[in-house]
């Protein structure tokens, strides 16, 4: 048990040792796709958003795997109609989640040339609320305070430096709840929504 213990722990070492860091930024654009519990009285159109922050990929000697992790500003857009008509007049809500993003995302890429290489990539991403609650025509988002979420996708790596890459992201719970009444007591939530998004993103490793 002992040697097997030391073997591991060499390996380890060894595999430490020889990976390879290397730090950038990255930013792109996003697409959100917010759904609610209650889907049917609640019409929703999608808008741009954006994110950008550090990051970092390490390069393992082994398989052409690798992790990458990046520290992001992300922001999300959406456009809700209350469920609700005043004289036949409809009225949109633009709905704003302001987050600081963390994705920890496991890659495996695959050379195709001496300057290229392609890449898929999977990973969580645990999100901190940093914006605040939005006025709606009738009530309230109030944004989670801490939310979990899922990446998959692609991307292509030139001359080891330039990144571009275009992934899905799901949420794994609610982003945020619709409340009616929220400074009276008792206030209601009304509903729940979860944003998706489709992102594409451009990232440059020094």
């Amino acid at each position: 048990m002992k040697r097997v213990l030391f073997f591991l722990l060499l390996s380890a070492s060894v595999m430490t040792a020889s990976a390879q860091v290397s730090f950038g930024v990255k930013g792109g654009l996003n697409t959100t796709q917010l759904t609610f519990e209650k889907g049917e009285i609640y019409d929703v159109e999608q808008k741009a958003g954006f994110f950008i922050g550090p990051t970092a990929k390490l390069s393992l000697p082994i398989l052409g795997l690798g992790l990458d992790a990046s520290v992001l500003y992300d922001q999300r857009n959406a456009k809700q109609r209350t469920p609700y008509l005043d004289g036949g007049r409809t009225y949109w809500s633009t709905i704003k989640q302001q987050q600081i993003a963390i994705p920890v995302n496991l890659r495996y890429g695959y050379g195709i040339s001496e300057i290229a290489e392609v890449f898929a990539f999977a990973g969580p991403q645990i999100n901190f609320n940093v914006g605040k609650d939005i006025e709606m025509d009738y009530g309230e988002w109030v944004p989670q305070n801490v939310t979990y979420s899922f990446n998959a996708g692609l991307g292509l790596l030139l001359r080891n430096h330039l990144q571009i890459s275009a992934n899905y992201h799901v949420g794994l719970d609610k982003s945020g709840e619709v409340w009616i009444n929220r400074s009276w007591s008792p206030g209601e939530v009304v509903n729940k929504g979860r944003m998706d998004a489709w992102q594409i993103s451009i990232g440059y490793y020094f």
